[in-house]
């Protein structure tokens, strides 16, 4: 009888054969497998970045120390590395718990999108940013600015790492990139409330929140595409919202189109478009209207739907905005054209209501008073009225 062939098992090997529960031939940083069929790789045991990371086979003189210390050899842990460890342990006992109001979906983001951000090292980044805000958001001057510092260099690496991503979604990434799509408001607008230089002085703080738009309108694009796999993962109850352009659609939204707060508005709209005879931002009087004009009914809608629900979904709604209005309309807010600011001055004012959500408290005020200071003087009668 032929002698069996020995199977050595791969105890180290990286989380994508894991998951597809292949053998693994370990080659760092990217193994064969993930090299052929071009697939994200990353190894368990590298969890935080630093010098304090350890194989999970210590060295005899580790293991020494470990068991004369009751736990492993600490000594070699940075400061850098040591803050790190502070912000993951904030995020687990604090700021998980402000990401949600609904009981049942605290403990996925306590533990569940933790345990993917060791897989995925931006969403890593993105969990310690918005941590490193709360903490800052909570905290006297002095160590608010040292928090708003790393809440930076976090922020930075993560959508370093993550925007490129948003371009070839897969069932292995996509959950973590869902987790990370649910940051992105945070990590931004915290920012933006805590920072006093003058990237977000009023004067600057429209062309930072419309700059901002373009990373929304992409998270949009990788939700619809990745929606499947994330309903079959353990972050399906957060998706929510996922088909929330349809409910915008449905006749119990679409309802409201006529409501009494928007109505002003819109006439607005319609009043000025003579004005708009040769176009705007390279588009045609009637692209500008029907920009002008989704734009607004989209806020209207989302008002009256962020009145049915609870208060953390209320904030996706409202911050879905960016994302379901015409990216014509975008291009006349990046121009700073008069009247699409106006319409942003007036999602300002939807911010306004949500100042009780700690990474937007301030920011609509803020955003209305950088408005109030772009637009000529005869249009500001047409500017939200925000006390």
């Amino acid at each position: 009888m032929p002698s069996r062939r020995q199977h050595t098992k791969s105890r180290h090997g990286c989380n994508t054969c894991k998951q597809r529960k292949v053998r693994c031939d370990q080659t760092r940083p990217i193994c064969e497998n993930c090299t052929r069929l071009k697939r994200e790789c990353s190894y368990p045991e590298t969890i935080i970045s630093g010098p304090y990371t350890q194989s999970h086979e210590p060295s005899a003189a580790s293991a020494s120390s470990s068991k004369d210390a009751g736990f492993g050899d600490v000594s070699s842990i940075t400061e850098e590395s040591a803050q790190d460890l502070e912000l993951l342990h904030h995020w687990t006992m604090h700021t998980s718990s402000t990401m949600t109001d609904h009981p049942g979906m605290e403990a996925l983001w306590r533990s569940n999108v933790v345990v993917h951000s060791f897989s995925h090292r931006f969403l890593l980044h993105g969990l310690l940013s918005l941590a490193a805000l709360h903490k800052g958001y909570e905290a006297y001057p002095p160590d608010r600015i040292r928090y708003t510092d790393l809440a930076k260099k976090h922020h930075d690496q993560a959508l370093a790492q993550y925007i490129p991503l948003l371009g070839s979604v897969n069932e292995y990434n996509c959950h973590a990139l869902f987790a990370q799509s649910s940051l992105v408001g945070g990590m931004s607008f915290g920012l933006m409330q805590l920072s006093n230089d003058d990237e977000y002085a009023p004067a600057n703080i429209v062309r930072t929140m419309i700059g901002s738009f373009d990373l929304l309108r992409g998270v949009s694009v990788m939700i619809e595409q990745g929606q499947e796999w994330i309903k079959q993962g353990d972050l399906s109850p957060m998706i929510g919202l996922e088909n929330l352009e349809t409910i915008l659609q449905s006749p119990e939204i679409t309802g409201f189109d006529g409501g009494e707060t928007f109505n002003p508005l819109l006439q607005q709209v319609h009043s000025i478009m003579p004005l708009y005879e040769a176009g705007a931002a390279g588009l045609s009087q009637e692209e500008c209207n029907v920009a002008f004009t989704k734009a607004v009914q989209m806020l209207n809608r989302l008002k009256s739907l962020s009145e049915m629900i609870g208060n953390v979904l209320k904030m996706r709604s409202v911050l879905a905005w960016p994302a379901l209005v015409d990216e014509s309309f975008i291009r006349l807010l990046k121009a700073e054209d008069p009247m699409a600011l106006i319409i942003l001055s007036h999602f300002a004012a939807g911010l306004v209501q949500l100042d009780d959500i700690w990474w937007l408290k301030g920011i609509g005020v803020r955003l209305n008073n950088g408005l109030a200071g772009m637009i000529p003087p005869q249009w500001l009668p047409y500017l939200s009225n925000i006390s």
